[in-house]
């Protein structure tokens, strides 16, 4: 019995372990990229350096746990990986410039592959050690880094404010997203003040700060939520509070122009100015939030440059960072017909893992999962690339996770 009880310890002990370096290598390069902008701001010599030394080097820990933890899914995994970077090499003499690693350390470290590599794909490699024991400690290392990365988001937006500086203002909003969406669950689901409180400053920093991507998301993110959880559709409360919400909506939309207006002068009679605000309004009063000129035509040169075989992964047409959809990104990358393939793969995983999610009953797992919908679908498809954007790395491995253990967790639950 006294060996029983040790191992079951032991493996509770070691669960929560992994469940931290899971979360950990996503939540840490947020902060720390936080606290960048943060000395930035306050105008004292950053330490970009050390940033990256400590990440990198975090990542590699990571990667090497989960190699020695679970050796044969990590190492199947790896080989896939390798296999296929030799094709992209293989096919695509465009991809040798961006697996040639080259120059400073940091440069390095700074290029795409090597994020990838580290940043994204040790967060996929590390999930796999996860068992159904897991999301308890998932749960709740997420919530206490959405915390820091709450307050951090404030500070930092705050800062940006006084120094009339948000050059940064969309990467900063996107960063922050999964901890916001974590924030309005302990807000709400467990009413929890604190998170309350931090929910509505962050999202008025959202709204103000005039990352129109991440104020969708977040939007988006709340309603689905709102309408799918375990409580009917249409219960009296909801449909009071959404009545509420069309009649709040209908006023608005009389009065959009004067509100408008009124926030902007209150803004600016406190030395503040609201990106959001003026492109509602715009030059001649109509505004032009929803203008999309510019990524139209970025579009436009991507679905010109896709072909069959495709171009290989981080080449791009010359003028574009990316083609800031994840549709036109993976068939520009891999060509029509495996770029179809893998997309088709995607949204299987996707509606999969909520299939499994709904059997467990989780109430948290599933806003990770609406924040994975949403970033994919929302996201992703206005912004960002998959492949260095850890957010999308982060929610495919918590869904391929729901769909490895649903199934076990959902018969405990029956059990129990």
């Amino acid at each position: 019995m006294d060996k029983q009880n040790t191992a079951g310890i032991y493996k509770q002990e070691e669960s929560k372990y992994l469940s931290f370096l899971f979360c950990s290598m996503f939540f840490l390069p947020i902060i720390t990229g936080y606290i960048n902008e943060i000395l930035s701001l306050s105008g004292k010599s950053t330490i970009s350096n050390l940033t990256y030394a400590v990440v990198y080097l975090f990542g590699f820990y990571v990667l090497f746990v989960a190699i020695f933890q679970n050796f044969k899914k990590t190492l199947t995994v790896f080989a896939i990986v390798c296999i296929a970077i030799f094709l992209q090499l293989l096919l695509y003499p465009d991809v040798h410039a961006v697996f040639k690693l080259s120059g400073s350390v940091l440069e390095i470290a700074q290029s795409k592959f090597f994020q990838l590599i580290v940043l994204s794909l040790s967060i996929l490699f590390i999930s796999m050690c996860l068992t159904g024991e897991s999301m308890q400690w998932i749960r709740y290392y997420c919530e206490k880094y959405s915390y820091a990365v709450g307050i951090a988001y404030i500070i930092t937006m705050l800062l940006q404010f006084g120094a009339k500086n948000v050059s940064v203002y969309m990467t900063i909003a996107y960063e922050a997203m999964p901890s916001i969406l974590i924030i309005m669950y302990m807000a709400f689901i467990e009413k929890k003040k604190k998170a309350l409180y931090m929910f509505i400053i962050c999202a008025a920093l959202i709204f103000i700060g005039g990352c129109r991507g991440a104020l969708l998301q977040l939007c988006i993110s709340a309603i689905i939520f709102f309408f799918i959880n375990e409580e009917p559709i249409l219960s009296p409360k909801k449909f009071a509070i959404l009545t509420v919400g069309i009649i709040v909506a209908f006023f608005v939309y009389l009065n959009f122009n004067r509100i408008l207006m009124l926030i902007g002068n209150y803004l600016e009679a406190h030395n503040f100015s609201s990106r959001t605000v003026r492109m509602l309004l715009g030059s001649s009063g109509e505004g032009d939030i929803f203008h999309f000129d510019d990524r139209l035509e970025v579009y436009r040169m991507s679905i010109a440059a896709t072909s069959t075989s495709g171009n290989g992964i981080f080449v791009y047409p010359s003028g574009i960072y990316y083609p800031h959809n994840i549709v036109l990104e993976f068939l520009l990358g891999y060509g029509y017909i495996i770029g179809t393939v893998l997309l088709l793969l995607l949204l299987f995983v996707i509606f999969k893992s909520y299939r499994a999610i709904r059997r467990t009953g989780n109430q948290f797992e599933l806003l990770l999962w609406i924040s994975a919908f949403t970033t994919i679908f929302v996201k992703l498809m206005v912004s960002a690339s998959y492949l260095t954007d850890r957010a999308f790395w982060f929610y495919l491995s918590l869904m391929l996770y729901s769909i490895r253990t649903g199934g076990e967790r959902a018969n405990d639950k029956k059990l129990s």
